[in-house]
């Protein structure tokens, strides 16, 4: 802090203090999907079930990276971390989309069909997935969202989860509701599983497109440097 001006000195406490302040409402969201990420552990553990226990493998990786891009620093304002971050968020999408396309092919051809469960797994399910919607929506409509690059990655984070919870609740509630063919299941597990791997990758390729825009500026600036 040698040689900075009181103001500076002030500034970075701000900002600072502005990003620790984030720090115990990103944990309590943390704590609440990997309260659900052990759910679906559980439930992968009573039922013997692959879909389940790669939902809670993936809840667990967005939500390992969310608090990682909490508590990543900023380098003092610059935007030297920003393609870094970008790119590993959007790569993870990418990935974990792959994986989720392939539980969706598994499901339709028959070898990770749902097992019917009561009315508390069910609600349990449910609970998470309406909350997670209705934080998705008010996010969505807010005329004051935060356009910065770190902003985009978590809130594309919380789309992810949201949009796997969606396939997730489907699913389930077909499989301990529906009295309808096996035809009409399958279709609606199929369309649904797409849907949620089309969203996806629009959300990495996105972040990607994003991320090498902020990295290509930045070259350029450094080779006109040096």
């Amino acid at each position: 802090m040698m040689g900075k001006s009181p103001k500076e000195i002030i500034r970075g406490t701000a900002k600072v203090i502005g990003r620790w302040c984030g720090v115990p409402k990103m944990v309590c969201v943390s704590v609440y999907d990997y309260v659900y990420a052990v759910f679906n552990l559980a439930l992968a553990w009573c039922y013997g079930s692959r879909w389940y226990l790669t939902v809670a493998a993936m809840m667990f990786s967005l939500g390992s990276m969310r608090i990682a891009l909490v508590l990543i620093p900023k380098n003092g304002g610059k935007r030297t971390a920003v393609p870094s971050y970008m790119l590993s968020t959007a790569l993870m999408l990418l990935l974990l989309n792959v994986v989720l396309a392939v539980m969706v092919h598994m499901t339709v051809v028959g070898s990770g069909m749902a097992e019917p469960h009561g009315m508390s797994v069910m609600i349990a399910i449910a609970a998470y997935t309406f909350t997670k919607f209705g934080f998705v929506v008010t996010k969505a409509v807010s005329k004051k969202r935060d356009k910065g690059p770190l902003a985009v990655s978590m809130r594309y984070i919380v789309y992810a989860e949201t949009a796997i919870s969606i396939v997730n609740l489907q699913r389930s509630m077909i499989a301990s509701f529906g009295h309808e063919s096996i035809e009409w299941s399958t279709r609606m597990n199929l369309s649904t599983g797409i849907a949620a791997c089309i969203f996806i990758a629009y959300l990495g390729l996105v972040l990607l497109v994003r991320g090498c825009g902020h990295a290509n500026p930045m070259r350029q600036t450094s080779g006109r440097s040096s």
